[in-house]
């Protein structure tokens, strides 16, 4: 639960220009997979998606970040990539159908479902390596513009 709490911390800084808080998905979410952590926060049209691990041989952190803008069309929330630590690996514009019940958010992919938790803790900071993940391993990168 550290590696969510930390997500957290870093994606209350993440987001963007002011909006309407009319989007279903508007907010902070977090969701624990293994030893890491996803967070997604979406704020008026501006999104930011991190993902944080444990560094594999130092006690430091590592993270991915992309951030750009999306857009709600029916049951799919609609991402177009400004920026990412993982250029190589990005599609500039995708979408991923999703759902919101209750503190639940739901992506659902080709391969499964992910459930996030809104989260409202704030504030905070954390030091990590920015990078990308990509076959189990990590390569540190800047986070740069598609």
């Amino acid at each position: 639960m550290r590696l969510a709490a930390l997500a957290v911390l870093l994606l209350a800084g993440c987001g963007g220009a002011s909006g309407g808080t009319d989007s279903p998905v508007e907010g902070n979410w977090v969701v624990t997979i293994g030893q890491c952590a996803e967070g997604l926060t979406f704020t008026g049209d501006n999104y930011a998606r991190l993902v944080l691990c444990p560094d594999a041989t130092s006690a430091a952190l590592d993270l991915s970040e992309e951030t750009g803008t999306f857009r709600i069309q029916n049951n799919l929330i609609v991402y177009t990539a400004e920026q990412t630590t993982c250029p190589a690996t990005v599609t500039k514009v995708y979408n991923t159908p999703f759902s919101v019940s209750g503190s639940s958010l739901t992506l659902t992919y080709s391969d499964g479902v992910t459930i996030f938790a809104r989260n409202l803790a704030s504030g905070g900071s954390a030091v990590a390596t920015f990078g990308c993940f990509s076959a189990g391993m990590f390569t540190p990168g800047p986070l740069v513009a598609l």
